[in-house]
């Protein structure tokens, strides 16, 4: 059997400045230039690929999280969600749901600029070659029901966002043809996210009008964010 350590490097008085994977004793990676105070990892077996998913954790209880694999005797960085949903979360955890012979599934969830608290689950594919990538670019998507006055100091909890200004809605996830317009004082939910490029997400007013809206922060009242 193969022997896996994982050791955190470079304490300071507040957190460690990096890690190293050793496997059968031999360094196959070293990481210098990370910054956290605890770290999690998973073993992932698929059909024929090996992989590590490291979670480092830091401020606001989040922090780079990456996929390696395990290839002739060294690591390779299949994949950095900071990367891959990036454009979506800001502040957020990733947790492996299950693993198939040919997927990983995982769960997000933590703060977007659109909708606050939010959650989403997605699929890396595994290619030939143990490269991974998205196994559908739209994903069901879940947000936070808190809704909070600043003006009344009171909590309350919705299904229904409510538009805050006019809100341009497109007839496509990537298209620049417009449906229609949101008006202001609208209620509406969020049901999809598109994960590709700058990511819209598909709505639907409570008079029934769907289509999709560009990621912005600002477009909704009451929603509450962590500094």
């Amino acid at each position: 059997p193969d022997t896996v350590k994982i050791e955190k490097t470079n304490y300071d008085d507040y957190g460690y400045e990096g890690f190293k994977i050793v496997i059968n004793g031999e360094t196959v990676l070293n990481e210098t230039k990370v910054y956290y105070y605890s770290l999690g990892s998973v073993f992932v077996q698929t059909k024929g690929h090996s992989y590590f998913f490291i979670s480092l954790y830091g401020d606001n209880d989040d922090g780079p999280e990456m996929i390696y694999e395990y290839v002739d005797k060294r690591l390779v960085k299949r994949a950095n969600l900071g990367e891959d949903i990036g454009n979506l979360f800001y502040h957020y955890n990733g947790v492996i749901l299950s693993v198939e012979p040919n997927a990983i599934n995982l769960k997000v969830a933590g703060q977007t600029n659109m909708l606050s608290g939010t959650e989403m689950s997605f699929t890396y594919k595994v290619g030939l070659n143990g490269e991974l990538s998205f196994d559908k670019e739209i994903v069901n998507v879940s947000y936070t029901k808190q809704r909070y006055s600043y003006k009344t100091n009171k909590d309350t909890k919705s299904k229904y966002l409510i538009a805050a200004k006019k809100i341009p809605v497109y007839r496509s996830a990537t298209g620049t043809k417009k449906a229609f317009h949101i008006k202001k004082g609208t209620k509406l939910t969020i049901k999809k996210v598109s994960m590709k490029g700058k990511c819209r997400y598909y709505c639907i007013t409570k008079s029934g009008k769907k289509g999709w809206i560009k990621n912005k922060y600002g477009w909704f009242r009451y929603l509450p964010y962590a500094g």
